[in-house]
């Protein structure tokens, strides 16, 4: 069974020097991906790299049919330093020149997996 699912390679300022992270949103956090992708269309409209801006997530209590929980929202906190801009080009090109992203297709043997 697919589902839709947003993935952002990110780098956290004060841990620049590590490896980036990647941050799923899937499911209830959607609206958050689409948030966030509406930002970085906005500074790519404003001739800017999406890594122009260090982004803060955080947990906001939601409520709904089935209860409350914690969700997230993201926010524009700061610009990044140079420094932060040039790790983050650097791990850019890395990634884009060796990543191939495959969709896996469903199959019955992945599907009984329990995990």
């Amino acid at each position: 069974k697919r589902h839709l699912q947003y993935n952002f390679f990110c780098l956290l300022p004060e841990k620049i020097q590590e490896l980036p992270y990647v941050i799923s949103f899937s499911s209830s956090k959607i609206k958050t991906a689409k948030k966030l992708n509406t930002m970085i269309a906005k500074l790519a409209r404003l001739q800017k790299p999406s890594a122009g801006v260090v982004f803060q997530l955080f947990s906001v209590k939601e409520t709904g049919d089935k209860g409350s929980w914690y969700g997230m929202d993201i926010k524009q906190y700061r610009d990044t330093t140079l420094e932060e801009l040039k790790i983050a080009h650097d791990w850019y090109v890395q990634i884009k020149t060796n990543t191939d992203v495959k969709v896996a297709e469903s199959s019955s043997e992945v599907d009984d997996i329990p995990f």
